[in-house]
């Protein structure tokens, strides 16, 4: 840390030496606090500081602007070193080091008409072209703001220049060449259009092409995203596809909202043609598997106060297969009554699959928060249904919280079971109780 810090008086000393006028711009914002968990037997007490830190520096250079950017997000662990001995006093200094990429956000040249900006990383065109997955060692980007166009040079592999040594003339490796053209027509006509060629060797290059329409004349909301790609690698060569449309039309009718939806996708091949983006991609921002898909469906909703009345529904037909069409139906009817500091409701997400034999899972769920002052009540009951009767079918929560200021204090029990997400999947054993006490403070800024 002392050296990022050392790094960025040097060069304000600098740019102080040339009597060149400079504002920098800092931002810091993150949130920290802490918290103490108690459960059946265990006890916690944890420390929470999550920093966001940027700082730009811009210069006035001629008609344009030059500006660096530094971003740093410290992963702030306390507790013993790894070298810890317990004969020696304890060590409460630990070192840090950071690199080019986590210190560095931007270098860039700026003009009315256009601008030059690097970034030590590929810089995100769009999902099938180049993405925030793409791995690259450093990235030039031209920008003709007038005319809503992009290019960008993308570097995949650093220390392959070797200056003032002879070889043969050859293509380089390595590298991806994009373009994009933003589709912005005031607020009528909204998309874009991107293309890239990643050329590692001559044996292994990618070609892709992506077109997405988000705002059309068209009354009514629209999405329509279009991709092709092509990976040559060698006597291995795959292509990808992807068509999506989405169109709802929604109005309100006496007060009463109405949604008619419906969508059409099919897509293939883009886990093999961006294989690299797709195992980065862990918790699959990007939609990548097969499907063939066509769904539609009416959603409804009602707010006479004080109640809250509506459903929702897709029915979707999945023909990735042929051969063996799959018939599924998502429905989730809802009713809600709420007034000051009280409400209780129910809602009844129903999932169907047609076929023989027929699969389901219905779950009812009954919930109900009361606020008394500072203090808030809150309790759940869900009732899992399903062609395969699971072991436990009901779930029961409790939660108690009191507010003071930015502390909070509670309890929290039930027989619930989540995924790792945090989503409740099931239930366990009536008997099989579990609960923890909580207390705890933060901060955002």
């Amino acid at each position: 840390m002392k050296k990022f810090v050392v790094s960025l008086l040097v060069i304000l000393s600098a740019l102080a030496l040339f009597a060149v006028t400079v504002t920098p711009v800092l931002d810091v914002s993150g949130e920290f606090g802490f918290e103490l968990l108690l459960d059946e037997s265990a006890l916690d007490i944890n420390g929470k500081l999550d920093v966001d830190f940027s700082l730009s520096i811009p210069v006035e250079a001629g008609p344009g602007s030059f500006s660096v950017g530094f971003k740093l997000q410290p992963e702030v662990e306390v507790g013993k070193s790894g070298d810890y001995d317990p004969t020696k006093p304890e060590d409460h200094t630990h070192p840090a080091s950071f690199t080019l990429k986590d210190v560095l956000d931007y270098i860039e040249y700026k003009e009315d008409a256009w601008l030059l900006r690097y970034e030590p990383r590929a810089i995100k065109l769009s999902d099938y072209t180049i993405n925030q997955f793409t791995s690259a060692t450093g990235a030039l980007k031209l920008g003709l703001t007038k005319y809503n166009l992009s290019f960008e040079l993308a570097d995949l592999a650093a220390g392959e220049v070797t200056p003032h040594k002879d070889g043969k003339l050859s293509l380089p490796e390595n590298w991806i060449l994009g373009l994009k053209y933003d589709l912005d027509i005031g607020e009528e006509l909204k998309g874009f259009a991107a293309t890239a060629f990643k050329f590692e060797d001559k044996e292994n290059n990618r070609f892709s092409l992506q077109g997405k329409l988000t705002k059309s004349p068209l009354p009514g909301e629209e999405t329509v995203d279009l991709v092709f790609a092509l990976l040559n690698a060698g006597v291995d060569s795959k292509n990808a596809y992807r068509v999506y449309v989405d169109y709802a039309y929604p109005v309100t009718v006496d007060g009463i909202k109405l949604k008619p939806h419906a969508y059409f996708k099919a897509q293939e091949g883009l886990p093999e043609v961006f294989k690299p983006e797709s195992d980065a991609d862990v918790r699959k921002v990007i939609d990548w598997p097969d499907a063939r898909k066509i769904g539609a469906g009416f959603d409804l909703e009602a707010n006479p106060a004080p109640f809250k009345i509506g459903i929702t529904d897709t029915f979707t037909i999945d023909f990735l297969d042929m051969k063996d069409l799959k018939y599924s139906l998502n429905l989730k009817p809802s009713f809600e009554y709420a007034v000051t500091d009280f409400k209780v409701g129910v809602g009844v997400p129903m999932n169907f699959t047609f076929g023989t034999p027929l699969k389901y899972t219905i779950t009812p769920n009954l919930y109900t928060v009361l606020g008394i002052d500072n203090l808030e009540v809150a309790g759940n009951l869900y009732y899992f249904l399903a062609d395969v009767k699971p072991d436990n079918q009901l779930a029961y929560m409790a939660d108690v919280t009191y507010t003071y200021n930015v502390l909070q204090s509670g309890l929290h029990l039930g027989n619930e079971a989540r995924d790792p997400r945090g989503n409740i999947v099931g239930a366990n054993d009536l008997k099989a109780l579990h609960w923890y006490l909580f207390l705890k403070a933060s901060v955002k800024f």
